[in-house]
């Protein structure tokens, strides 16, 4: 133990950068799924399926479920498929000092110290954020979760030497690590009850460089043990979060992967999905080309299933390929051109199911490939009112973010609506109209063979 506390406390000094922008094959769509929670089953046909995905992210204790060696059948199916752990970030969970390590979901030392070198997490009282009147502070909705002090740098040292112990050093052990709530500062119902009064940093820019360098670190301490980091950082949507995003690229090892878990369209609220506000929505899709050395992971979701009649935060209805053209279009818009390969992932049926508890697929994640982009995306303006478009060399990806209809946008010759159902044909048309919250995909065909 006193052998992994110094390599622990030797990685926090060093200054070496970590992160990778060969580690995924850039595709025209690049999947990843996290599945978190005790369902499904994995069974070697879902596992095949999840294979499909660039990045699947586990609990420590799907490892041996569904067959023997789950890692090794992924990777026999995917040689290329790079698995990831959850593990909790700053925070110490009041109810797992009785869970052995291969049901951890945390560092899961609150007053029983596990034989860690530094004892106990509350032997270090100091290591609690405090709300006024000295009181501890927690995750909004999880009031078993205490805060801890992301800055502190023993504190961060603790984090390293549990998750070596837990984690790296078991016989479950994968390609990395998801290091869920990385936050960056917001100021909205969780930041109003949560951050906002917590007395340790008195403002954003104090929140977000205390929460950088925590990111910063443990990626440093973990990839000199050979594990990748996806830090979930979230609120891309906001300008102040995508500077905390840069700032945390520019540090000597940023992640190799950065989430946002709520993108372009949540569940989040009232009805089956929130679509983002139109500057909330642009600051996502602006941000992945500024972001040079973390891959980007967008993750959308919606609390309908297939085949169902949603309702959005306003009342208006939509249906479910609605929802899912518009999270993949808004993806195909922000997408890298080189670089680290942005991420995508779509989760829905959130209502009866929960979040990120089931596996799925979609046949256009494979069939879909207008090939390399010819440039960036770009706004078109129609009357009062406008879209956005991006053009790739063999089609074309429509997005309207806004509240009001497109009406009569002309088509190229040449050019075939392409739907999300793969059970639909491509359909020639000369105009469309686009909706508020809907996309459109054109894939251009060879005139000349159709004649």
């Amino acid at each position: 133990m006193i052998k992994i506390l110094i390599i622990v406390m030797m990685l926090i000094g060093s200054n070496s950068s970590f992160a990778d922008s060969d580690l995924f094959k850039d595709d025209f769509i690049n999947n990843f799924q996290l599945l978190y929670g005790s369902t499904p089953k994995l069974t070697p046909s879902n596992i095949k399926q999840l294979s499909k995905n660039k990045l699947i992210g586990f609990d420590r204790f799907r490892y041996g479920q569904g067959v023997k060696q789950t890692w090794s059948e992924i990777r026999r199916n995917n040689k290329d498929a790079k698995i990831i752990l959850y593990q909790g970030g700053p925070s110490i969970n009041t109810k797992t000092d009785g869970h052995t390590e291969k049901y951890l979901n945390n560092v899961g030392r609150y007053k029983k110290s596990r034989g860690h070198s530094m004892g106990s997490v509350d032997d270090h009282p100091e290591w609690y954020l405090r709300w006024p009147l000295n009181v501890r502070a927690v995750f909004l909705y999880y009031p078993d979760q205490y805060i801890l002090d992301f800055g502190n740098k023993d504190f961060q040292r603790y984090w390293l030497e549990a998750t070596m112990t837990d984690v790296v050093k078991q016989k479950w052990v994968a390609d990395g690590l998801m290091i869920d709530n990385c936050v960056v500062y917001h100021d909205n119902a969780w930041g109003k009850y949560v951050a906002k009064n917590i007395v340790n940093y008195k403002s954003g820019d104090e929140w977000n460089e205390a929460m950088n360098s925590f990111v910063n670190n443990l990626t440093q301490g973990l990839a000199e043990n050979g594990q990748i980091v996806m830090a979930n950082r979230g609120y891309s949507k906001l300008k102040k979060g995508g500077e905390a995003w840069e700032a945390l690229d520019k540090l000597p090892s940023p992640p190799a992967v950065a989430l946002d878990e709520g993108a372009f369209v949540v569940s989040w609220g009232r009805g089956d999905a929130a679509f983002l506000p139109e500057q909330h929505w642009l600051n996502q899709v602006e941000l992945p080309e500024k972001i040079n050395n973390s891959s980007v992971a967008y993750m959308a979701h919606i609390g309908s299933d297939i085949g169902e009649i949603g309702k959005d935060t306003t009342g208006s209805s939509f249906e479910f390929y609605d929802a899912f053209g518009f999270a993949l279009g808004s993806y195909l818009l922000s997408k890298r051109a080189d670089g680290p390969p942005t991420l995508f992932s779509f989760d829905y049926d959130k209502e009866k199911r929960g979040a990120m508890n089931r596996v799925s697929w979609f046949d256009v994640y494979e069939t879909l490939d207008f090939g390399k982009a010819t440039g960036r995306f770009y706004k078109v303006s129609e009357g009062k009112h406008h879209y956005y478009q991006r053009d790739f060399e063999r089609g074309s990806v429509m997005v309207n973010p806004g509240n009001k209809v497109i009406r009569d946008i002309d088509i190229k010759a040449g050019y075939q609506e392409r739907k999300m159902d793969a059970t639909e044909p491509l359909s020639y048309i000369a105009k469309v109209n686009l909706k508020p919250q809907r996309a459109k995909f054109f894939q251009r065909v060879d005139l000349t063979a159709v004649k």
